[in-house]
C-alpha cells in the first residue's frame, strides 16, 4: 500500500544521465573517477613495480627524480614512487566508499529515531551530535588512534564514527517535516500501526527528488575519507 501523497515523479535515471551529459566538467570528472577507479582495481597489472620492493638500489637511486625506468621517481628508501601512488589509491577509494556508506547507515538510523520519538530521546541524541561537531575531528582521530592503534579497519570505523552526526541532523530535520503532514496525521487518526506509519515517514526520504540530497552529502565525505 502506498502512503498517501507518495509520487514517484522525478527524473528517472535517463533524465539524469542527459543532463549529466550535457556539462562537460561532469564528464571530465566522471572520466577521472572512473579512470582511478579502473587503476586501483587493476593495480597488480598497471604497477610497473612491487610497491614494496626497493628495485636495484644503490645509494645514488635514494631520492632519485624521475626517469624512463621510474616515471615519478623513488622515495627515501629506493622504492618506485608512482607504483606506490597506484596502489595507495586502492587504499583511498576504499576508505572513502567504505566510510562513507558506514556513517550514512549510522546517520540515517539515529535522525530517524531522533525525529520520530522527540522528546528525550531526540534530545539526548542531539546532544550527542553536538558534542561530536564542536570536538575538532581531526585531533580527535589522532587521539582514539593513538588508543585503539593503527590499521586499515579501525581507521574506517573510526572515521565512520565521527562523521554521521551531519547525515543524522539531515535526516532528523526531514523526519520533523514528513511526520507533521496530512497523510501521517491521517493515518495517526484511522488507527494505523506505529510501525506502518514509520514506514511511511522513512519511505519519503529516499523518493528521487531527496536522493540528491543524501548523495550531495555522501560526495564530499567520501573525498574526506580518501
Amino acid at each position: 500500500m502506498e502512503p498517501p501523497g507518495y509520487s514517484s515523479s522525478g527524473m528517472d535515471f535517463k533524465q539524469i544521465w542527459g543532463t549529466f551529459r550535457r556539462k562537460p566538467s561532469a564528464m571530465l570528472g566522471l572520466a577521472i573517477l572512473l579512470s582511478v577507479v579502473f587503476i586501483a582495481i587493476f593495480a597488480p597489472w598497471v604497477a610497473p613495480y612491487n610497491p614494496d620492493d626497493s628495485v636495484d638500489v644503490k645509494f645514488e637511486d635514494l631520492l632519485a627524480p624521475p626517469d624512463g625506468e621510474h616515471l615519478l621517481g623513488r622515495d627515501d628508501v629506493g622504492k618506485d614512487v608512482l607504483s606506490q601512488l597506484i596502489y595507495g589509491a586502492r587504499i583511498s577509494l576504499l576508505v572513502g566508499f567504505v566510510t562513507s556508506f558506514m556513517s550514512m547507515f549510522i546517520g540515517t538510523v539515529v535522525g530517524l529515531v531522533a525525529g520520530y520519538y522527540g522528546g528525550r530521546v531526540d534530545n539526548l541524541l542531539m546532544r550527542i551530535v553536538d558534542f561530536l561537531l564542536v570536538i575538532p575531528s581531526l585531533p580527535l582521530m589522532l587521539v582514539i588512534i593513538s588508543v585503539w592503534g593503527r590499521g586499515l579497519d579501525k581507521t574506517i570505523l573510526i572515521i565512520a564514527l565521527l562523521y554521521w552526526t551531519y547525515m543524522a541532523r539531515l535526516v532528523r530535520s526531514q523526519v520533523l517535516s514528513i511526520k507533521e503532514r496530512q497523510f501521517i496525521l491521517r493515518a495517526r487518526a484511522i488507527g494505523a500501526s506505529p510501525l506502518r506509519r514509520r514506514c511511511w515517514i522513512s519511505r519519503p526520504l529516499f523518493w528521487p527528488n531527496r536522493r540528491s540530497v543524501f548523495w550531495g552529502w555522501a560526495t564530499p565525505r567520501s573525498s574526506v575519507g580518501a
